[in-house]
C-alpha cells in the first residue's frame, strides 16, 4: 500500500527505529472515532458475508483494507506513532517501516495533509486461519507536508496506480497489515 517517500525532502534526519512518545489525546479522539464509525468494529475484526448472489470474496474484504488504509493514514495525518496500532501488527515488518516513517514526521513537527489513498481489491490470493493474502491496486491522492502551524512545506504529487500484494493477519484487535510489497 501507499509507502511516502522520504519525507519533507531532506528537512527530517534520520530517526531510525525509534519512535516518538504517543500524543493520548489524539490517540483517544482517533479511538473515539473510529469507535463510532459504521465500519470500525466489523471492518477491522473480520469481514462479514453479505446476502446476494454476486459478493465475492473480493467484496468482503474490501471495507476492511479500507479501514485498515484510514487508520493508517491518520497516523501521517497527526504523525501520531500509536494510530498505527490499528493498521499494523505489532512487530511486522509493515509497522517497522510505516513507525519509522512517522517518527520522521514526529521530529520534524509535521505531518501530512490531504485525502487519503482508497485501496481497490482485486483479488484474495488466501483468506483462512488468520491469514489473508491479497492483491491490492491503489493511488494515492496529491498530498501536502505541514509544519505544526499548517504551513505548506513541501507538495507531493498525485501517482498513478500500484499493485501491492498485502499479508493480513488476525490479532486480538482485528485484521491488520503485516507485510506489503510490490506487485502482485
Amino acid at each position: 500500500m501507499w509507502r511516502p517517500r522520504a519525507p519533507l525532502r531532506g528537512h527530517i534526519p534520520d530517526v531510525g527505529p525509534a519512535v516518538g512518545a504517543g500524543v493520548v489525546a489524539l490517540a483517544v479522539a482517533l479511538a473515539v472515532l473510529l469507535a463510532t464509525h459504521p465500519w470500525s468494529t466489523s471492518a477491522l475484526r473480520r469481514p462479514q458475508a453479505r446476502s446476494g448472489p454476486h459478493i465475492s470474496d473480493v467484496d468482503r474484504w474490501g471495507a476492511t483494507v479500507r479501514a485498515i488504509a484510514t487508520a493508517r493514514w491518520q497516523a501521517f495525518v497527526h504523525a501520531e506513532p500509536a494510530l498505527l496500532d490499528a493498521a499494523d501488527a505489532p512487530g511486522s515488518p509493515a509497522r517497522t517501516v510505516d513507525a519509522q516513517r512517522v517518527a520522521a514526521f514526529v521530529a520534524a513537527h509535521a505531518h501530512v495533509r490531504g485525502p487519503a489513498p482508497v485501496p481497490d481489491v482485486q483479488q484474495v490470493l488466501h483468506a483462512g486461519s488468520g491469514v489473508a493474502e491479497l492483491v491490492v491496486r491503489e493511488a494515492v491522492p496529491g498530498y501536502d507536508e505541514v509544519d505544526a502551524t499548517g504551513t505548506v512545506i513541501d507538495h507531493v504529487d498525485a501517482t498513478p496506480p500500484a499493485t501491492w500484494r498485502i499479508t493480513l493477519v488476525h490479532t486480538d484487535a482485528g485484521w491488520r497489515t503485516q507485510e506489503v510489497s510490490p506487485g502482485r
